[in-house]
Protein backbone atom coordinates (compact mmCIF):
# COMPACT_ATOMS: atom_id res chain seq x y z
CA UNK A 1 0.00 0.00 0.00
CA UNK A 2 0.96 3.35 -0.99
CA UNK A 3 1.69 5.97 2.07
CA UNK A 4 0.51 9.83 2.26
CA UNK A 5 3.76 11.14 1.60
CA UNK A 6 4.54 8.97 -1.62
CA UNK A 7 0.64 8.96 -2.56
CA UNK A 8 1.20 12.94 -2.35
CA UNK A 9 4.28 12.43 -5.22
CA UNK A 10 2.46 10.48 -7.23
CA UNK A 11 -0.26 12.99 -7.73
CA UNK A 12 1.92 15.53 -8.57
CA UNK A 13 4.12 13.85 -11.09
CA UNK A 14 0.79 12.85 -12.47
CA UNK A 15 -0.26 16.16 -12.58
CA UNK A 16 2.47 17.74 -14.63
CA UNK A 17 2.85 14.83 -16.75
CA UNK A 18 -1.29 14.93 -17.64
CA UNK A 19 -0.99 18.60 -19.01
CA UNK A 20 -0.24 19.31 -22.49
CA UNK A 21 3.43 18.60 -23.34
CA UNK A 22 4.98 21.83 -24.23
CA UNK A 23 8.41 23.04 -23.44
CA UNK A 24 7.79 23.81 -19.78
CA UNK A 25 6.29 20.60 -19.14
CA UNK A 26 8.98 18.83 -20.71
CA UNK A 27 11.95 20.68 -18.97
CA UNK A 28 9.87 19.20 -15.87
CA UNK A 29 10.44 15.90 -16.84
CA UNK A 30 13.85 15.13 -14.69
CA UNK A 31 12.19 16.95 -11.71
CA UNK A 32 9.30 14.54 -11.98
CA UNK A 33 11.38 11.35 -12.68
CA UNK A 34 13.17 11.90 -9.73
CA UNK A 35 10.76 11.67 -7.57
CA UNK A 36 9.04 9.67 -9.12
CA UNK A 37 12.54 7.23 -8.34
CA UNK A 38 11.39 8.24 -4.84
CA UNK A 39 8.06 6.05 -4.71
CA UNK A 40 8.05 2.45 -3.74
CA UNK A 41 8.12 -0.87 -5.94
CA UNK A 42 4.42 -0.78 -7.09
CA UNK A 43 1.75 0.40 -9.79
CA UNK A 44 2.02 4.13 -8.97
CA UNK A 45 5.95 3.89 -9.76
CA UNK A 46 5.72 1.44 -12.63
CA UNK A 47 3.07 3.30 -14.31
CA UNK A 48 4.69 6.55 -14.09
CA UNK A 49 8.22 5.56 -14.77
CA UNK A 50 6.87 3.42 -18.10
CA UNK A 51 5.04 7.02 -19.14
CA UNK A 52 8.24 8.94 -18.22
CA UNK A 53 10.13 6.29 -20.70
CA UNK A 54 7.55 6.62 -23.07
CA UNK A 55 7.85 10.48 -23.32
CA UNK A 56 11.71 10.17 -23.44
CA UNK A 57 11.86 7.65 -26.41
CA UNK A 58 8.95 10.00 -28.41
CA UNK A 59 9.74 13.32 -30.39
CA UNK A 60 8.08 16.12 -29.00
CA UNK A 61 5.65 16.95 -31.83
CA UNK A 62 4.14 13.63 -31.97
CA UNK A 63 3.73 13.72 -27.98
CA UNK A 64 1.92 16.96 -29.00
CA UNK A 65 -0.25 15.35 -31.59
CA UNK A 66 -1.34 12.46 -29.57
CA UNK A 67 -2.35 14.48 -26.59
CA UNK A 68 -4.65 17.13 -28.94
CA UNK A 69 -5.71 13.53 -30.41
CA UNK A 70 -6.56 12.23 -26.82
CA UNK A 71 -7.98 14.79 -24.52
CA UNK A 72 -9.20 17.58 -26.87
CA UNK A 73 -11.06 15.29 -29.63
CA UNK A 74 -12.25 12.99 -27.72
CA UNK A 75 -15.20 13.75 -24.91
CA UNK A 76 -14.73 9.98 -22.67
CA UNK A 77 -11.08 11.76 -21.92
CA UNK A 78 -12.01 14.98 -20.70
CA UNK A 79 -9.57 16.45 -18.39
CA UNK A 80 -12.36 19.13 -17.12
CA UNK A 81 -14.17 17.54 -14.13
CA UNK A 82 -17.16 19.28 -14.07
CA UNK A 83 -17.59 18.15 -17.31
CA UNK A 84 -18.57 14.77 -16.33
CA UNK A 85 -20.91 15.87 -13.56
CA UNK A 86 -22.69 18.55 -15.19
CA UNK A 87 -21.87 18.79 -18.99
CA UNK A 88 -22.21 22.39 -21.01
CA UNK A 89 -24.81 23.81 -18.14
CA UNK A 90 -25.31 26.57 -16.16
CA UNK A 91 -25.12 23.69 -13.07
CA UNK A 92 -21.04 23.72 -14.42
CA UNK A 93 -20.54 27.52 -13.75
CA UNK A 94 -21.79 27.08 -10.46
CA UNK A 95 -19.99 23.66 -9.76
CA UNK A 96 -16.75 25.71 -10.96
CA UNK A 97 -17.38 28.73 -8.55
CA UNK A 98 -17.73 26.67 -5.75
CA UNK A 99 -14.41 24.86 -6.44
CA UNK A 100 -12.78 27.47 -6.85
CA UNK A 101 -14.37 28.70 -3.53
CA UNK A 102 -13.43 25.80 -2.19
CA UNK A 103 -9.61 26.46 -2.96
CA UNK A 104 -9.69 29.66 -2.01
CA UNK A 105 -10.99 29.11 1.46
CA UNK A 106 -8.39 26.45 2.13
CA UNK A 107 -5.20 28.89 1.60
CA UNK A 108 -4.90 28.20 -2.55
CA UNK A 109 -5.54 31.34 -4.82
CA UNK A 110 -5.19 29.70 -8.46
CA UNK A 111 -3.75 32.01 -11.13
CA UNK A 112 -3.48 31.67 -14.69
CA UNK A 113 -6.40 30.73 -17.26
CA UNK A 114 -7.19 27.07 -16.13
CA UNK A 115 -10.31 25.94 -15.11
CA UNK A 116 -10.61 24.77 -11.37
CA UNK A 117 -11.97 21.20 -12.39
CA UNK A 118 -8.65 20.49 -14.56
CA UNK A 119 -7.44 17.24 -13.48
CA UNK A 120 -3.91 18.30 -13.24
CA UNK A 121 -4.77 21.20 -11.09
CA UNK A 122 -7.14 19.31 -8.87
CA UNK A 123 -4.52 16.87 -8.25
Amino acid sequence: MIGERHARVACQAAAVLLQYPDETVRDRVPLVAGAVATLPSGAARTALTGFLDHLAATPPRELAEHYVATFDRRRRCCLHLTWWTDGETRRRGQALATLKDRYRRHGLELGGTELPDYLPVVL
